[in-house]
């Protein structure tokens, strides 16, 4: 009995150093993403700009066209069709922030990544791809909207500053998407297969943003 109240006495004091022991409760955590253990490499950009795929939403039905008469729940389209669109049944608005800040998070931690700059200036130009992409989505809902380009947290003050112009808005997207299509690389060393996001898909939103945009300033002052 003595030597099994020594041993379960050993066992807690042991139990009791170690829940004491600083470094061994401060541990990072290994399969979040954090400062500390990522955007470190190339490949952590790459596995990070896969969740931007996402941002993309495929529509497989017509329900949300007119061509669907009797619909009577809410979009934006069919609410504009019958005059009831307000800013505050507008559809994706907090989502298309949600998503811009956390490619601006990536971009916000790109000074701790090192390797071949040409493999980190591919994935900064699929990052600013997406972020064109966005902010295009916005600036044709809404017109003027702010412009961040950087993640911004709960008590930032920009978070309350004033819409930016169109035409600022319109100059940063397109020089997003001038770099995207200048860094944006077409191997397989950049992990750039038929999935991912193109050169040439670059080029396509740069030219139908141009044509949308000039068509835009033609009828509108």
């Amino acid at each position: 009995m003595k030597i099994f109240h020594y041993t379960t006495l050993a066992l807690s004091l042991s139990l009791l150093t170690i829940s004491c022991n600083k470094d061994f409760l401060d541990r990072s955590n290994k399969t979040a993403v954090t400062d500390q253990n990522f955007f470190k490499t190339p490949e952590d950009l790459k596995t990070y700009t896969n969740g931007f795929y996402r941002f993309i939403g495929a529509s497989y039905d017509d329900i949300f066209t007119d061509n669907i008469g009797g619909f009577t729940g809410s979009s934006s389209t069919n609410n504009m069709l019958r005059g009831t669109l307000t800013p505050g049944n507008a559809s994706g608005w907090s989502d298309e922030w949600k998503n811009l800040r956390r490619i601006n998070y990536m971009m916000d931690h790109l000074g701790t990544v090192t390797g071949d700059q040409a493999q980190i200036d591919h994935y900064v130009g699929i990052a600013r791809f997406f972020r064109a992409y966005i902010y295009f989505n916005l600036v044709r809902d809404y017109n003027n909207v702010p412009w961040y380009d950087t993640a911004l947290g709960a008590e930032d003050e920009a978070m309350y500053k004033d819409q930016d112009s169109r035409e600022v808005v319109v100059k940063h997207i397109m020089e997003d998407l001038e770099f995207a299509a200048a860094h944006i690389r077409e191997d397989k060393v950049a992990g750039n297969f038929k999935e991912r996001v193109t050169q040439g898909a670059a080029l396509t939103l740069l030219a139908r943003i141009a044509l949308h945009e000039g068509t835009f300033r033609k009828y509108h002052e």
